[in-house]
C-alpha cells in the first residue's frame, strides 16, 4: 500500500515537541558531586571560547556540560549553537523550554523572542498512522519519533526517511521531502503487512521465548486469545481515537492494597551493614519488591505478558523496568533476568542503571524489552497514585511513601509502618480477580520476606 506526503495549511497551534533536542530539563538540580560540577564548568568555558570559531566543537562542549550539570545558561548557549549549525528545530525546542522555565527574566525574554523568530522557518511533520500495531516503532532517519505520532512536530526542512516496524510485521519506509516553511507536512503510514512465519522448530532452545525488541526473533510460545474489551474508533483522517484509560488499545484497570513494612524494615536494620560490606551497595526496598513481583508473576503470568495482534504473548523471562529519576525527567531502564539475580545483584543493577540515566549514558536497548515495571512515587512523598502502563507491558506496580498508621493486629490496635501499593493492568489480558490476586501475592511476600528465600 503506497503512502503519500501532502502539504496542508497550518490551522492550529500544536504542542512544542522537538525531534533531536536535548529534552526537558525541568527544575535545575545542583550537581552534588564537586568533580562533576567542576568538569561541567570547564566544558561550559570551553564552549564559550569556541562558539565563534568552531561551532560544532562548542556544541559538543555545551552538551557535555549539560550531561554533567544541566543549567539554563548552558542550555541557552546550546540553543545558539544549534541555530548557528542550521539545526533550527533543535534550537527552537531548547529556546521554547527556556522561555517556559528559565528563572532569569532577561534570558527568558530573549529566548522567547528568538523562538518566535525561528518558528516561521520550520516545517511541521505530522505522522498519521493507520493502524497502531503492538510494539510499533517509528523512525525519522536515525531518530525514534514513536512518541510524536499524531503531533505536528517542528523539524528542519530537507529530505528524510521515515520507517515503521513492529514485531510480526514487514518493515515499511518512505523518503519524504520536508519543504514549505510554516506549513505542515502530513505523512500517512499504512497498516503494516504481516511478516511470513519462520520455519517450524526455530527458537533459542532455552525454554524461553525470545520475542524481544529490537532483536528479530521467532514467534513466542504460550499464546492465548486476546479479550476484546475496547474497540478502536478510526477517524476520517486515519488517526486512532482511544477511549478513556486506553493506551494503543489497552484498557487500563487498577487495584490497590496496603503493606505492613515492619518485617522488611526490621530485616534491613539487622543486616544493612553486613549486606553493604559484602555487596558494596545498600540494601533498599526495591530489591524486595522486585523479588515479590517476580514470584507473583510466576503465579499470574498475565502480568508478565503483552498483546500481539489477536494473541497474548506470555513471557518466560522476567526483565523488569525500574523507574529512576534524572535531572531531565523520569526514565524506565530495564533490569534483565531479575529472577536469576540475588538481592545484591538487583540493588547493584538498579544503582548502575540509575547512574547511567543521570549521566545520559543509557543505550536505547537498555530502555526496551521490559516485561513488567515498578515505580516508586514514595521518594517524592506520594501517598497514593495510579501509575501509567508502560506499553506494551500489561502491568506496572506503584510504590508509595511509608507512613506510621494505626492498624488492628490480633484484635489490638498497633502503630505499624504502612505503604499503599497500586497495580495498573491491561484489562484485555488480566481480569480483576487476577490483578487483585497478584497484588495480594506481592503483599504476602513483603510482609513475610522469608518466603522470598524459600521460593528462590
Amino acid at each position: 500500500m503506497a503512502a503519500t506526503a501532502r502539504l496542508v495549511p497550518r490551522l492550529v497551534v500544536v504542542l512544542a515537541v522537538v525531534v533531536g533536542g536535548t529534552g526537558g530539563v525541568g527544575t535545575v538540580v545542583a550537581q552534588p558531586d564537586p568533580q562533576k560540577k567542576a568538569a561541567a564548568e570547564a566544558a561550559f568555558r570551553q564552549g564559550k571560547e569556541l562558539i565563534d570559531t568552531d561551532v560544532p566543537a562548542a556544541c559538543a562542549a555545551f552538551k557535555q556540560s549539560m550531561a554533567l550539570d544541566p543549567q539554563f545558561g548552558t542550555q541557552y548557549n546550546l540553543a545558539l549553537c544549534y541555530d548557528k549549525l542550521g539545526r533550527r528545530a533543535s534550537a527552537w525546542g531548547e529556546l521554547n523550554e527556556l522561555a517556559a522555565r528559565d528563572t532569569n527574566p532577561a534570558r527568558r525574554a530573549d529566548a522567547e523572542k528568538r523562538a518566535r523568530a525561528l518558528e516561521p522557518r520550520l516545517v511541521r511533520l505530522l505522522i498519521v498512522v493507520k493502524e497502531r500495531h503492538p510494539g510499533l516503532k517509528l523512525l525519522r532517519d536515525d531518530s525514534d519519533v514513536t512518541a510524536f505520532m499524531g503531533v505536528a512536530t517542528p523539524v528542519d526542512p530537507g529530505k528524510s526517511v521515515l520507517s515503521a516496524s513492529a514485531p510480526g510485521f514487514r518493515p515499511w519506509s518512505l523518503e519524504v521531502t520536508l519543504a514549505g516553511e510554516g506549513t505542515v507536512v502530513t505523512v500517512d503510514v499504512p497498516a503494516l503487512e504481516p511478516a511470513p512465519a519462520p520455519p517450524p522448530g526455530d527458537g533459542d532452545g532455552g525454554g524461553r521465548d525470545v520475542f524481544r525488541t529490537p532483536v528479530p526473533a521467532p514467534p513466542p510460545v504460550d499464546r492465548g486469545p486476546a479479550r476484546r474489551r475496547l474497540g478502536l474508533i478510526v477517524g476520517g483522517s486515519g488517526a486512532v481515537v482511544l477511549g478513556v484509560g486506553a493506551v494503543f488499545g489497552a484498557m487500563a484497570g487498577g487495584a490497590f492494597d496496603e503493606v505492613d513494612m515492619s518485617a522488611i524494615m526490621a530485616l534491613r536494620a539487622r543486616y544493612k551493614d553486613s549486606f553493604e560490606k559484602q555487596h558494596g551497595v545498600k540494601l533498599g526496598f526495591m530489591s524486595f519488591f522486585v523479588k515479590a513481583c517476580c514470584a507473583a508473576a510466576r503465579l499470574f503470568p498475565g502480568l508478565n505478558a503483552e498483546v500481539v495482534g489477536d494473541s497474548i504473548v506470555y513471557k518466560k523471562h522476567y526483565d523488569f523496568g525500574i523507574a529512576v529519576s534524572t535531572p531531565r525527567g523520569l526514565v524506565v531502564p530495564v533490569l534483565r533476568e531479575v529472577d536469576a539475580l540475588s538481592f545484591g545483584g538487583i540493588e547493584a543493577g538498579i544503582l548502575a542503571l540509575a547512574e547511567k540515566a543521570r549521566t545520559g549514558k543509557l543505550a536505547l536497548d537498555e530502555l526496551l524489552g521490559g516485561t513488567f515495571s515498578i515505580t516508586n512515587g514514595g521518594i517524592y512523598g506520594s501517598m497514593m497514585s495510579t501509575p501509567l502502563l508502560n506499553y506494551p507491558q500489561t502491568g506496572i506496580l506503584g510504590m508509595h511513601n511509608i507512613v506510621k498508621r494505626a492498624v488492628v493486629v490480633d484484635d489490638q490496635v498497633q502503630v505499624r509502618p504502612m505503604m499503599y501499593v497500586a497495580l495498573t493492568y491491561d484489562h484485555r489480558v488480566v481480569d480483576g480477580r487476577e490483578a487483585v490476586s497478584f497484588l495480594v501475592a506481592v503483599k504476602d511476600r513483603l510482609e513475610a520476606p522469608e518466603r522470598l528465600l524459600l521460593e528462590a
